[in-house]
């Protein structure tokens, strides 16, 4: 008898309502089995923590529609933690998972999933009491709550595929949870971002401006090349990213998928200017080599973000006392802050919000509106005083119309013409 049999002959099992039976055992809650039959599979059974779960189960299975989809469930008897590593090598043939969305889930399978009680359960018998158990195991783990957080979306998003396949009925990693507490933006002043560039090494400088006042993602600055800058026009030409992943550069489309174009400040574009003549990569005829990267590392190679972080970045944060308090350490701001405080600099400049989202690249004006709107509150209150101006103006206007048209005084009905 294997391992599963000899525990399940160890809970007592009775009848509870029409195939439903109630297994009971000492010390444990009691868990509720449904016994059905499916066409061409014989007699099938699965078990739930919780009674509304089988009976909402046991509902779903009379449906002569999931009666045809029961028949894919036999395919669903391979362990989560067997289907994970599918779900992601699969992604990243199909390249429907990036790089570094496929090696966070790699990390979340490895570290959470595989070997643990979940993982080895068979995808079609997952039930929504045992994912939820499974993410309260985490918790009591004292792993992060964005990590949690991270973990659950990943778990669904497998699931989802699972349950377009037919593996499963219903998704039951689809279930609330409270959204994570995020870390507050660190939205640098230019008094500090200046002092900042100061510090840091000169090969750098016109990276950390560049980020500070164009809101370039990371990746985004480290895959230009010489070429996609245009001195004559002060336009940038964002036409990819390039994250890293465990260590290793990819190379793919931005993250929206759609090029930009970033016009920059006269100051910025001097810059820039001065720093392709100084650090720029050369052919042998000794001109600039045009499709080379705009920032390079002193042995010429791409600029690789982890690296550039910590030992320049922050480093020169810490030199110069760019620090805040956060719950009681201090903290130093990480090179996607110097995206915020961009936002915030145009903010303070006179950028429309619509503005600012064009220059971030964002999907939509949500993403922006939701991330940034705080930071407009004095357009907000002049536009308020504009608007409150017309309306004064219309009413003026209308007065002076009124009293020029007054029809008040009417001809006297008993005054007669001659």
């Amino acid at each position: 008898m294997s391992e599963r049999s000899n525990e399940r002959s160890r809970w007592a099992q009775a009848r509870y309502e029409r195939g439903i039976y109630k297994l009971t055992r000492q010390g444990e809650q009691p868990r509720y089995r449904v016994i059905y039959r499916v066409r061409g599979l014989g007699q099938r059974s699965k078990t739930f923590r919780a009674l509304k779960e089988a009976r909402d189960f046991q509902a779903a299975i009379r449906d002569p529609e999931k009666q045809t989809r029961l028949r894919l469930l036999n395919q669903g008897n391979v362990p989560l933690e067997d289907y994970f590593k599918l779900y992601v090598e699969n992604g990243l043939k199909l390249n429907t998972l990036r790089p570094s969305t496929a090696e966070r889930y790699s990390g979340i399978l490895r570290l959470y999933v595989r070997g643990s009680e979940i993982g080895r359960r068979p995808v079609a018998e997952l039930t929504v009491s045992e994912v939820e158990a499974w993410l309260t195991s985490l918790v009591d783990r004292g792993v992060g709550q964005h990590t949690v957080a991270k973990a659950h979306s990943t778990l669904r998003a497998v699931l989802g595929k699972a349950q377009r396949e037919g593996k499963v009925l219903i998704n039951p990693a689809v279930i609330k949870m409270k959204a994570p507490n995020e870390r507050p933006p660190f939205f640098l002043t230019e008094e500090q971002v200046e002092a900042i560039a100061r510090e840091i090494d000169d090969r750098y400088r016109t990276l950390v401006d560049l980020l500070a006042y164009t809101g370039l993602r990371i990746g985004e600055a480290s895959a230009l090349v010489v070429d996609d800058f245009d001195p004559l026009n002060g336009l940038l030409h964002v036409k990819g990213n390039s994250p890293e992943v465990a260590g290793v550069k990819h190379h793919h489309g931005t993250k929206t998928g759609k090029e930009r174009v970033v016009t920059m400040p006269a100051f910025l574009c001097e810059e820039l200017a001065e720093h392709i003549e100084t650090y720029g990569i050369r052919e042998a005829d000794g001109s600039v080599d045009r499709g080379a990267f705009l920032f390079t590392t002193a042995e010429g190679k791409q600029v690789r973000q982890g690296n550039w972080r910590r030992r320049h970045f922050q480093a020169a944060c810490k030199h110069v006392g760019v620090t805040r308090i956060r719950d009681g350490e201090v903290e130093v701001p990480r090179v996607h802050d110097l995206r915020h405080t961009a936002a915030s600099l145009a903010a303070k400049a006179g950028y429309s919000l619509h503005e600012v989202k064009e220059m971030l690249g964002h999907a939509s004006i949500k993403m922006t509106s939701d991330r940034y709107l705080h930071l407009f509150p004095v357009q907000r209150q002049e536009l308020a005083e504009k608007l409150g101006l017309l309306a004064q103006q219309a009413r003026d206007g209308l007065g002076k119309v009124i009293r020029l048209t007054d029809t008040s005084k009417e001809p006297d009905d008993t005054d007669e013409t001659a």
